[in-house]
């Protein structure tokens, strides 16, 4: 075990390389040492902004957060382009009979509400 810690040591400084044992038959040791020491020795660390989305104030928002974030996230709706509020009621039933979303008829209804008030448009003629 010395041996391979001293090895690892000797990898890691640079003055063992996999130049240095091609003859001896250890390539693919040499390869693993030194990938396990740079491995080690680069270590790398990132900070992601934290800008979640914020869904807007209306009636229904809590209802909506409580029984649609569930599968989708909060930025999903806010892409989403503004529809007549028949495309809306299309959409939370759709959710609810083909992919079998638990939403009551009374949250569905509020749902539908409350996507309107945030993304709905009057409807084209």
């Amino acid at each position: 075990m010395k041996y391979w810690l001293s090895l690892a040591a000797r990898v890691k400084s640079g003055a063992f390389t996999t130049a240095a044992c091609a003859g001896t038959g250890l390539v693919c040791l040499c390869l693993v040492v030194c990938g396990l020491a740079w491995a080690q020795s680069t270590r790398h660390e990132i900070t992601l902004p934290n800008n979640l989305p914020v869904l807007p104030e209306a009636a229904g928002r809590k209802v909506y957060q409580n029984n649609c974030v569930t599968c989708h996230s909060a930025r999903y709706v806010l892409m989403q382009p503004k529809f007549p509020r028949e495309v809306w009621v299309a959409e939370v039933t759709k959710m609810r009979k083909l992919y079998g979303a638990p939403i009551s008829d009374a949250d569905a209804e509020t749902i539908v509400n409350y996507l309107v008030a945030i993304r709905g448009v009057e409807k084209r003629p």
